[in-house]
C-alpha cells in the first residue's frame, strides 16, 4: 500500500505540474490582446487618415471646378457688359458739293494722229 501511495503522490505530483505549465496567463494573453489593439488602430487611423485625404483632394477638385465655372460666366458677362457700354460710332459726314471747273472749254489732244504715224 506504500508503494501505491507513493506512485499516487508522483503521479499527481506530476499532474500538478503539467497543470501549471499548461496553463494560459493571463498577463501575457492580455499583452498580445494589447498589441493587437494597438496594431488594429494604427491601420485604421491610417485607413481614416488616407480617406480623408482622397476626400479633400475631390472636394478641392470640384471647388476648384466650380471657381472656374464661376470666374468663365464673370468674364463672360463682363465682356458683354463691355460691348454695350462702349460708344456707339459717329455717323458718317455727307458728301460735300462737286463744284464744277470755271473754264467749259473742251479738252483737246497735243497731238494730232496725223503726225504720230
Amino acid at each position: 500500500m506504500k508503494k501505491h501511495k507513493t506512485a499516487l503522490l508522483i503521479l499527481l505530483g506530476i499532474a500538478i505540474i503539467f497543470s501549471m505549465g499548461f496553463q494560459k496567463d493571463k498577463s501575457r494573453e492580455a499583452q498580445i490582446q494589447a498589441l493587437i489593439d494597438a496594431k488594429v488602430a494604427e491601420k485604421v487611423d491610417k485607413y481614416r487618415k488616407k480617406y480623408l485625404e482622397k476626400c479633400r483632394e475631390r472636394i478641392l477638385e470640384r471647388a476648384n471646378a466650380l471657381a472656374d465655372t464661376a470666374i468663365i460666366i464673370s468674364a463672360k458677362s463682363i465682356n458683354i457688359i463691355d460691348n454695350t457700354s462702349r460708344p456707339i460710332p459717329p455717323p458718317r459726314p455727307l458728301r460735300p458739293d462737286i463744284k464744277l471747273p470755271i473754264d467749259t472749254t473742251p479738252v483737246k489732244p497735243f497731238f494730232s494722229i496725223d503726225t504720230i504715224k
